[in-house]
């Protein structure tokens, strides 16, 4: 059998690539991944507005470093203060960090949540392939591992988290199960 290549292929990675064993194919651990939350709200919108600062100085520097206005050394320094404020406010939201361990489930585990939480008429008729009431609770809560969430407090959670928030939570979980990785091992 040969291998699929590519462009990219060079012969020391055709070299390493081998074909997978069922057993390496089945003991593939399930993706995880932590979702970190800022508790400390103020903490939170500190380094928002520090890295909208220094985003905007950046812009500013490759639009306008070599034009009229700020010079290129004052618009530097600028960033560089940037930069500062960003290391002082991810070091103070640092300190209000928590997270939240997630894998993935199965596929088969998936679609079964899928058939028990079906659309409403409403959604059905949005195309919508789940009831995004339910579904996202219950989704979120098996993919939590530490803490463990129940459905019932990631409702809880709902009640209180912005809808961002809830929305990164939920799209976190949703990729983790759905996406699929593949290493490209070619030309960087």
């Amino acid at each position: 059998m040969t291998k699929p290549t590519t462009g990219h292929d060079t012969p020391a990675r055709q070299a390493a690539v081998k074909a997978a064993t069922f057993d390496e194919l089945f003991g593939k651990p399930a993706e995880s991944e932590t979702f970190e939350v800022v508790l400390d709200p103020v903490a939170s919108a500190e380094l928002d507005e520090a890295r909208m600062s220094l985003s905007t100085a950046e812009t500013q520097l490759r639009l306008f470093g070599n034009a009229a206005g700020p010079t290129k050394v004052e618009l530097e320094a600028t960033i560089d203060d940037a930069r500062e404020r960003v290391k002082r406010a991810k070091d103070e939201a640092a300190k209000s960090t928590r997270v939240i361990e997630l894998r993935a489930i199965d596929a088969m585990a998936f679609d079964k949540l899928v058939e028990k939480h079906p659309p409403n008429d409403d959604q059905r008729r949005r195309n919508l392939a789940w009831n995004q009431e339910t579904f996202v609770p219950a989704l979120i809560a098996v993919c939590s591992v530490e803490p463990s969430l129940s459905e019932e407090q990631v409702c809880q959670l709902r009640e209180r988290w912005n809808r961002g928030e809830m929305q990164q939570l939920w799209e976190t979980c949703l990729n983790l199960c759905t996406r699929h990785r593949v290493a490209d091992l070619g030309k960087d």
